[in-house]
């Protein structure tokens, strides 16, 4: 007859729950996609009436920051105009992906002189004014959306307008939020 001891029961089903320790990969962890869009239509996205479709393939769930970048070619201003701005204007309409609240970072810290900045809670179809403006003449400018809540497919429309200077680059990081 054979002898057990009670540490070796106890040890043998241990062992046997825990299995062997796992095989050690040498695979890298998948990278975070990083989502941006470049202003494409310089020039044919001058009216929030007719503003330019940001095309990308944003999730938010993965990564919840998109990144919008465009260029401000030349600034103008002209009271004398019906649309007063008479330099490069940027008009980009964003489908938001995903239910969820937003929130945007403006950098103008490549850019010169006095960059407007409207939003829109939708395209607009007829006269109105912007949900959101304001005067820009520092180099970052951040904007809360508040308790808005944006519905899955609703679009939204962001405008900038230079000015005043010598124009440049600008850069909106835009942050989803469930």
């Amino acid at each position: 007859m054979l002898r057990h001891s009670p540490l070796a029961l106890l040890v043998l089903p241990a062992a046997l729950l825990l299995g062997c320790p796992p095989e050690e990969t040498n695979e890298e962890p998948t990278p975070t996609p990083e989502y941006s869009y470049d202003e494409q239509d310089e020039g044919a996205n001058d009216s929030p009436f007719d503003p330019e479709e940001v095309e990308t393939d944003w999730d938010p769930t993965v990564n919840p920051i998109l990144t919008l970048n465009g260029t401000m070619d030349s600034c103008g201003w002209d009271v004398q105009e019906d649309w007063p701005y008479t330099g490069d204007n940027d008009n980009l309409a964003l489908t938001i992906p995903k239910r969820g609240i937003l929130y945007m970072e403006l950098d103008w810290s490549d850019g010169s002189g006095n960059l407007d900045f409207q939003w829109w809670r939708a395209v607009p179809t007829a006269s109105g004014g912007p949900d959101f403006q304001n005067a820009y003449e520092s180099s970052e400018m951040n904007y809360d959306f508040g308790d808005a809540i944006f519905e899955e497919d609703e679009t939204t429309l962001f405008s900038f307008m230079c000015k005043t200077g010598s124009g440049g680059g600008y850069s909106m990081r835009i942050e989803w939020e469930d």
